[in-house]
């Protein structure tokens, strides 16, 4: 896949912010066609171009689809989480967790905030995954520490949730990993983005 150039990133961007649908020439500045692969049907979205865009389908949307996807794939996580008592925001923590880091850290990590976190970690640490400590130098600080327990759940954990993906969608874990990568790139462009916003606001 090429690099979206920074006027590529604007554009769909604007689009996103003004929360229309993405057409079918700017979904390619994202997904390329069918020459780099992605799975069978990865390219089965019809062109909506002369659709005008108050007509265009919510499948069609970038945001849609990216939101209805994550609501898919807790659909395929659920069954294998559900048997281990876990939920995906708990399976991340886990799998995130490393001794000594601090709640800040885990939550700039996974992307949780700290009224998300305390009471996942609150159950975590109830069901004996892991132990929060008070740092000795800085009591405002809360350090985290998988447990014996925690650990061994993590692994299996991840060992099970590892393969739902690509057995699911009948999908190539390389083609998988591709689309992961382009998603984070386009999330970290938007990240980016909405700080260089942040920042430009006044106090």
């Amino acid at each position: 896949m090429s690099h979206l150039t920074p006027a590529d990133r604007d554009r769909i961007m604007q689009l996103l912010a003004a929360d229309q649908p993405l057409l079918a020439s700017d979904r390619e500045l994202l997904f390329p066609s069918s020459s780099e692969g992605g799975g069978e049907g990865a390219e089965s979205v019809s062109s909506d171009e002369d659709i005008p865009r108050d007509k265009v389908p919510p499948e069609n949307w970038l945001c849609f689809s990216l939101y209805s996807t994550s609501l898919a794939v807790g659909k395929t996580y659920w069954p294998t989480l559900g048997k281990l008592g876990l939920t995906y925001p708990q399976l991340l923590a886990l799998r995130q967790i490393r001794d000594g880091m601090t709640v800040n850290e885990l939550g700039a990590t996974i992307y949780l905030d700290s009224g998300t976190m305390t009471p996942l970690l609150k159950r975590l640490e109830v069901a004996g995954h892991i132990r929060r400590e008070r740092d000795a130098k800085d009591e405002r600080r809360v350090r985290l520490y998988l447990t014996e327990q925690g650990r061994k759940l993590r692994d299996e954990a991840v060992e099970e949730v590892g393969a739902l993906l690509a057995s699911a969608s009948g999908w190539e874990k390389r083609d998988l990993r591709r689309l992961a990568g382009q998603i984070s790139r386009f999330r970290a462009a938007l990240l980016a983005k909405a700080d260089d916003v942040r920042d430009g606001i006044p106090e």
